[in-house]
């Protein structure tokens, strides 16, 4: 499988989709941040500082990112469709798909919500320039599902990035029963705390109750006021065990399941990355689908009418911002820019266009390339050559180019270990790879432990041998020491012997016993002298 997902993401199609889809990403933010955010701020009829241009451009921008993500995902849609329903339903809902097609919801809403507000302000003569909080919600609510679009997007390029991301979604399902304890506990604190503290003239402010809920969450972030413990020695109490109970206990808990969490997340990371990367190629290979079903014609006019439908809703949207500039700059008298309603309606039109070229730009390189380009980076068929070969080249040189950088930028699912688990195997797969695979891993496995058994085994016998050979050289060395000193012994009193029986016959014998100076010796003496060298010789 790893091997598989390698194949689809080192390959040339994988390569320019994830490029534009990154380059869309960020237009699709900063178009968001940079037309409907702003302009919900100049709502006044008199507003200097509103800049129709930049207002035009970004909406815009932003619609060209959302047909570019819409189309896409309604043809991925489709490929699962026709594969299996089953597989549709299933991904339809989940929490990634349900990532890419929220905040495209949000956008079209938030940017025409706005749009209404600008409308209907700039024909009102009151300057009325307050912001509703409604949609001051809408908009601050969107920005952070354009975020996670980002970071589900970069999720794919290595381990790191995707156990990071990945992670943090593993970490919200370990935690979800520690959050309803800790919730529990933050409520009878709060209902406590209400009860004990609360005055009867602010039995009737449903504000207070709030304000009791704010503060258990705000004590539990460390925020003490010792005044209203001095109240009633129960109050202070309370606060010491609640302090203790959720500040030092479930604080410290939740922290070890969130590093337990990570941690085995972290030994994972390749699974974190395979996970990030089957989603992605699952997308890449659905699209390729519908390409494919596209070009032997079993689509039909499906094709053509999703764009017609996405075409539709962008210049809809274009119109009606045209107009709300229009409305803005002729009623506005103070308003900063002085372009006739024809210049901003011919500005519309050519920015509109431009963008719909550059969305059919983008679109007709990746088709270039499925019909081109295969898997390892290679042309489909060298050969080909038309009166557009300028064209095809320079094609060819972006699209290489775009390979071999990306490509270098991606982690790979197959290291060495997978290599050598699947040596033998060719490129292409048959019909029974899955079990020959089974089998071969199999295999490895009861080699691996027999290896185990017998390295075991012959490292046994090879510590008893060893053992046995030093008993033995300990032997022989104590034997050999023991010579020695034998050797030592007997050659010393050997020694002494014949220097003493030397020194009697050398002297004047007289009376039998005589010593070298002439003097008379005791036999007994010459007995006793004998018998103490011998013993301390053998002392030494």
């Amino acid at each position: 499988i790893r091997k598989l997902l390698d194949r689809v993401m080192f390959s040339p199609y994988a390569c320019i989709s994830a490029l534009f889809d990154g380059i869309n990403h960020l237009l699709l933010l900063v178009a968001f941040r940079l037309g409907p955010a702003p302009a919900m701020f100049h709502l006044a009829n008199n507003d200097k500082m509103f800049n129709h241009q930049h207002y035009l451009l970004a909406n815009i921008v932003l619609m060209t990112c959302v047909v570019f993500f819409g189309t896409k995902a309604i043809h991925a849609g489709l490929a699962k469709w026709a594969i299996s329903t089953n597989l549709f339903w299933q991904d339809a809902f989940s929490f990634w798909s349900m990532l890419e097609t929220v905040p495209l919801v949000a956008v079209v809403i938030s940017s025409l919500s706005v749009d209404m507000v600008l409308h209907h302000r700039a024909a009102r003569t009151d300057n009325d320039a307050d912001v509703p909080f409604a949609l001051r919600t809408l908009v601050a609510g969107t920005t952070p599902f354009l975020w996670l679009r980002i970071l589900a997007y970069i999720k794919i390029r290595n381990k790191q990035l995707a156990t990071f991301i990945l992670c943090s979604v593993e970490i919200m399902k370990d935690i979800k029963w520690f959050l309803v304890v800790l919730f529990a506990a933050l409520c009878s604190f709060a209902q406590m705390w209400l009860t004990l503290t609360m005055d009867t003239s602010q039995a009737n402010t449903g504000g207070y109750y709030l304000n009791g809920y704010l503060k258990a969450y705000t004590m539990m972030l460390g925020d003490l006021e010792i005044d209203s413990l001095k109240t009633h020695p129960l109050i202070a109490i309370l606060f010491v065990v609640y302090t203790f109970g959720v500040t030092i206990v479930l604080l410290n808990i939740l922290i070890a399941i969130v590093s337990d969490s990570y941690a085995n997340s972290f030994v994972s990371s390749k699974m974190m990355l395979g996970k990030a990367r089957v989603m992605f190629v699952s997308e890449l290979l659905s699209i390729k689908t519908f390409h494919q079903m596209w070009m032997e014609g079993k689509t039909g006019n499906t094709r053509r009418n999703i764009n017609y439908f996405f075409f539709g809703i962008a210049a809809f949207h274009c119109f009606i911002v045209t107009g709300t500039v229009v409305q803005k700059i002729e009623y506005g008298t103070y308003c900063e820019t002085m372009a006739s309603p024809r210049s901003i309606k011919l500005e519309a039109t050519f920015t509109f266009t431009f963008m719909l070229f550059f969305l059919f730009a983008m679109k007709s390189t990746v088709a270039y390339v499925l019909n081109t380009f295969n898997d390892k980076g290679g042309l489909i068929n060298p050969t080909d050559s038309d009166d557009t070969a300028w064209f095809k080249s320079t094609m060819n040189w972006f699209v290489k180019r775009t390979f071999s950088s990306f490509s270098a930028s991606f982690d790979s699912l197959f290291d060495r270990d997978d290599k050598i688990l699947l040596e033998g195997y060719g490129d292409e797969f048959g019909d029974s790879q899955e079990h020959r695979a089974e089998e071969k891993l199999q295999r490895s496995l009861e080699k691996t432990k027999k290896q185990l058994k017998n390295e075991l085994k012959s490292l046994s016998s090879a510590l008893n041998q060893g053992l046995i050979d030093m008993e033995s050289q300990n032997r022989n060395e104590l034997l050999k020491l023991e010579g020695k000193i034998s050797l030592a012994v007997s050659t010393a009193i050997l020694q002494s012997q014949q220097t003493i029986i030397h020194a009697i016959q050398g002297g004047d014998v007289a009376n039998g016993c005589i010593n070298a100076t002439g003097n008379q010796v005791d036999a007994s003496e010459i007995d006793d002298s004998f018998s103490d060298t011998s013993i301390s010789l053998g002392h030494k």
